[in-house]
């Protein structure tokens, strides 16, 4: 029969805990009724100054953590350490232990969690790199289980005053503070001897699978595109085997050590600094057992559905062919085993998916190529686009018609949201390669290794970069989809195409039907009516449809010779043009289209009293005369168009004494 539970609410706990913060310190707390286990769980959690009233993490029916540091700064992470207040093992074995804990906590029916609070006079709580050694000292399997976000010096463990949700239970489990005692105070050496460990000993590596070669058999380039299908949120052995391997590859150069950090980091949950990385890369290698090399993390990306590695080696030269590897890419997976693969991943979460191919298209003037450009500074710079979540990332700008234009809107981008793309992972090509020669794409693809790799590729514009080409033959597109499939291959890159729309809006980009079947992802961009659309028409792992209004601002960024401002654009945020809904009929012919455009001209300024006379002589003047001196009927079309789209259930327009309003 258990002991009685002691009774103390979290806020009295924390208190106990956190002894004398200096100023600028603070605690942080966590808690929310998800399961803790499941992808997307809310982590992010808030601070907790001194003397302030504890308003989260207080639900009994949540589960509710704390972090084991004492930090600065607004985020729990391990560049904002201050001080470790406690040490904390999972699972430990009470008996085992040589001197009585702090607290016992119960957190299910066969697992407690065991704490020391730690003396805030003992100088080695403040001494980040002695700290991370003693959480990573108590982390190894055998008397403690290891932690899955890695035992970091910020980690969270859990409060006594909460529930576990984790749905692998039969049941939730409501916490038992099993043991408390408040007065004991330890310093971190004895807290270690507690738990009959030492920050100074050899931190013992998990067994390696029986998957082995030489340094140097895999590429670092191919090991970390093979590790772009792997989950960043993986278990701890998995995470470490992949350290242990980059280790191996590269004889511990910080090179490795540095893809290393770049797939951790990716982790929107467990991902709390380099600091931690740094010391397991240090202790990797030094403890005599068999190494754990590249033909593990080959293994590992194989077992998540990878199978790119045939085709990275014969087309692009990347790396060698190594024994290991499997000698066909067409195996027979179980599908219990293809089941448990990575879940598609996302750069912009719902909108653009770390796949292979994105094609984002529209008509001249629909402000496509400002909005490719306000998604890539969004990657790039790390922050959320229109309320989707961002994974930062490395981006290369091909901005091939023309470098001129693309540097007024850099400015204009930076002028507007008052920063810098100084030390930002944005790049600019500003050349148009061919992608129908394979070798113009091999070349960018070693400039883009060269530059330090790229998560997402932007080809503005697909045209400009397959001169010659017929772009109704599935012949030249797919030669050139196939060299954007070896781009994206080489460098482990979403490549996003910007196009074109056809002269039928109905019928989606310009040119090979087969490009959107190609395609992961497709958006369309649109200047219709009373304002401009973005709009999700394809999603192969996600939800399409979805729309996004937005504006283009004009931006001055400097002079020219002549002391005249130079302007550009910006993407600024709009409602969804209400008379461009999906459920609309979309205009079908040139005069609509023809209409549509000069109305939605007018409608930025005005969207009533418009004289219908002033819409037909501009629709007339921007369309072509017939040849040969044949009768003249531009302006009969346009009436008849702009009448059309005065029509049916859901009419653009409304005709009021030869004028027009526009229907909101």
């Amino acid at each position: 029969m258990n002991a009685p539970t002691v009774q103390i609410d979290n806020a009295g706990f924390l208190r106990s805990i956190r002894g004398d913060l200096v100023e600028g310190e603070h605690m942080w707390v966590v808690g929310f009724a998800d399961d803790p286990s499941k992808d997307g769980a809310p982590w992010r959690g808030r601070q907790v100054p001194p003397r302030t009233r504890l308003e989260a993490a207080t639900n009994p029916a949540h589960n509710n953590y704390f972090s084991v540091a004492a930090l600065t700064g607004g985020k729990r992470r391990a560049e904002n350490f201050a001080r470790l207040m406690v040490l904390v093992a999972d699972d430990a074995d009470r008996a085992q232990l040589t001197r009585e804990p702090s607290w016992v906590l119960r957190t299910s029916a066969n697992k407690a969690q065991i704490g020391f609070i730690l003396r805030d006079d003992d100088p080695a709580t403040r001494d980040k790199t002695a700290c991370i050694r003693a959480v990573a000292a108590i982390a190894p399997q055998g008397q403690v289980k290891a932690d899955k976000s890695g035992n970091t010096i910020v980690r969270y463990v859990r409060l006594p005053v909460g529930t576990n949700n984790k749905a692998s239970y039969p049941a939730p489990f409501a916490h038992e503070l099993a043991e408390w005692r408040p007065d004991v105070r330890v310093t971190l050496a004895e807290a270690l001897e507690a738990f009959g460990v030492s920050a100074d000993q050899p931190v013992d590596e998990p067994a390696p699978p029986a998957v082995t070669s030489p340094p140097g058999t895999f590429g670092l380039s191919f090991l970390a595109r093979a590790l772009s299908a792997l989950d960043p949120d993986t278990g701890r052995d998995a995470w470490l085997h992949i350290g242990m391997a980059l280790h191996h590859e590269t004889g511990g150069a910080i090179e490795g050590l540095d893809a290393w950090d770049a797939w951790s980091s990716q982790s929107l949950v467990k991902y709390v600094g380099r600091e931690d990385l740094e010391t397991r890369w240090a202790s990797f290698g030094r403890n005599g057992a068999a190494p754990v090399t590249g033909g593990t993390i080959l293994r590992l990306a194989t077992e998540a559905g990878w199978t790119d590695h045939e085709e990275i080696a014969k087309d692009f030269e990347d790396v060698s062919t190594a024994e290991s590897q499997p000698s066909s890419r067409f195996q027979v997976v179980p599908a219990s085993d293809f089941s448990k693969g990575k879940p598609p991943g996302w750069l912009v979460k719902g909108v653009l998916p770390r796949a292979e191919l994105v094609v984002l298209f529209g008509e001249s003037g629909a402000g496509k190529s400002f909005l490719a450009l306000d998604i890539a500074a969004a990657v790039a710079r790390g922050v959320d686009w229109r309320g989707h979540r961002t994974v930062p990332g490395r981006v290369i700008y091909i901005a091939a018609e023309g470098g001129g234009g693309f540097r007024n809107r850099i400015k204009a981008y930076e002028i507007h949201h008052s920063t810098s793309f100084d030390g930002v992972p944005f790049g600019v090509i500003h050349a148009a390669p061919n992608l129908l020669q394979k070798a113009d794409v091999i070349d960018v693809s070693k400039a883009i290794d060269a530059a330090g790799g790229a998560d997402l590729i932007i080809v503005d514009t697909f045209a400009q970069t397959t001169p010659g080409a017929n772009e109704n033959a599935g012949e030249d597109v797919g030669k050139a989809l196939s060299n954007c499939r070896g781009m994206h291959q080489r460098t482990g890159a979403v490549v996003l195409l910007v196009h074109h729309a056809g002269k039928d809006l109905s019928r989606g980009a310009r040119g090979w039907s087969g490009l959107r079947a190609a395609a992961d992802a497709e958006i369309e961009v649109s200047r219709l009516g009373i304002g401009r659309l973005a709009r999700s028409t394809k999603q192969k792992d996600g939800e399409d449809g979805l729309e996004w209004g937005f504006d283009l601002e004009r931006v001055p960024v400097g002079m020219d010779e002549d002391g005249d401002v130079v302007e550009s654009c910006v993407v600024i945020e709009a409602g969804v043009p209400t008379v461009m809904n999906a459920n609309r009929r979309r205009p079908a012919g040139k005069w609509e289209r023809l209409v549509m455009e000069v109305v939605g001209e007018i409608a930025f300024t005005q969207s009533a009293g418009i004289e219908i006379k002033h819409v037909l002589a501009e629709v007339v003047r921007r369309s072509d005369a017939p040849e040969g001196g044949g009768r003249d009927t531009r302006k009969q079309q346009a009436r008849r168009a702009l009448e059309k789209l005065c029509e049916g259930e859901q009419p653009l327009y409304q005709i009021d004494d030869e004028c027009l309003t526009v229907i909101a």
